[in-house]
């Protein structure tokens, strides 16, 4: 009985240990990708594209997938906080216009996907579904070029572009992208030249 009691202490032990080795690696992640600059959510609203992705994804697409952002009011965010009866954060949920987005996307398995992005300053919530909370930034390229970086998967990001590319305006934009640079990363789907 001692000897349970003890392996018990011990796992609890390294479970605390690895939850906050994890928490400083965010903390870095954002530190790293910060700028100081608030991120207005609103200004994703509309249809973009995932084009290129930091590490590359395994395989391509045939087609970049189309990334729906819609502007989410105080009472979706109330009536998606009801669904999940979590005690998980919620970020500046019902913090005003802009407090929140939406991306509805199909997955490479054909599952319709939503993710919610939440927040009024430069660091996002992102919630994937109940229970599945991540720290999230956005960084803007151009009028037409945003990167999307989730810190609590290591830092992977992605391009958002308004329009799929050709493969020679991506490989500009990503070489136009200096806080990334030094990182592997690969297009999403198959591009024209």
């Amino acid at each position: 009985m001692v000897y349970l009691k003890l392996l018990i202490v011990v796992a609890v032990g390294v479970a605390s240990v690895a939850r906050a080795q994890n928490r400083n690696r965010i903390d870095e992640c954002l530190d790293y990708y910060k700028t100081g600059d608030d991120f207005d959510l609103a200004s994703m609203a509309g249809r973009w594209y995932a084009v290129y992705f930091w590490p590359a994804n395994e395989r391509l697409r045939d087609g970049c997938a189309a990334v729906d952002f819609y502007q989410l009011t105080n009472r979706d965010v109330d009536t998606q906080r009801g669904d999940c009866a979590d005690s998980t954060p919620w970020g500046e949920a019902g913090a005003g216009a802009g407090a929140g987005v939406t991306a509805t996307y199909v997955s490479n398995a054909g599952r319709r996907m939503n993710l919610t992005f939440l927040g009024m300053g430069e660091i996002k919530t992102l919630r994937s579904g109940c229970g599945k909370v991540y720290k999230y930034l956005f960084r803007k390229i151009d009028e037409n070029n945003v990167v999307g970086i989730n810190c609590s998967s290591g830092g992977r990001g992605v391009l958002y572009s308004r329009a799929v590319p050709t493969a020679s305006a991506l490989a500009q934009t990503v070489n136009s992208v200096a806080f990334m640079s030094g990182r592997e990363g690969g297009p999403e789907c198959r591009l024209t030249r």
